[in-house]
């Protein structure tokens, strides 16, 4: 019979160490990473800004805060370009409610036309069951 060759200690180290390490991985780590993934995706459906908040968070940090871009904020001002966007703004907000009057008075009659069609209905039925 062929003798099997006892692995050595050195060997058996090795594999204590792999071990661990495969240990770490499966048990750790990607249950972590799972939860984080998960954490994320639930948080970005109810709408949470998880992208301004780590860039705000990485902007507190010293040695982050260089590599994350300010967005330069812009000035709040009347300046020509607004003064016109908002005169145009202004004249279609004033045409739409001048439409709007003008389909509630539409409505209104058309309404009076339904009741009007309506009671002339009442009164046909009524006529059609006193007559012999």
């Amino acid at each position: 019979m062929a003798k099997t060759k006892k692995p050595s200690i050195d060997e058996k180290e090795k594999e204590k160490k792999g071990g661990m390490v495969q240990w770490f991985v499966l048990i750790v780590l990607v249950p972590v990473t799972f939860a984080i993934i998960i954490g994320v995706v639930i948080l970005s459906m109810m709408g949470v800004p998880l992208a301004e908040m780590s860039k705000n968070a990485a902007a507190s940090i010293p040695g982050i805060s260089a590599l994350v871009e300010d967005e330069p904020e812009q000035e709040v001002g009347a300046s020509p370009e607004n003064e016109e966007t908002i005169a145009l703004l202004e004249e279609e907000i004033q045409a739409m409610e001048q439409e709007l009057v003008e389909k509630d008075e539409e409505l209104l009659s058309m309404q009076e036309e339904v009741d009007a069609a309506g009671q002339e209905a009442d009164a046909g039925r009524r006529r059609n069951r006193t007559q012999p």
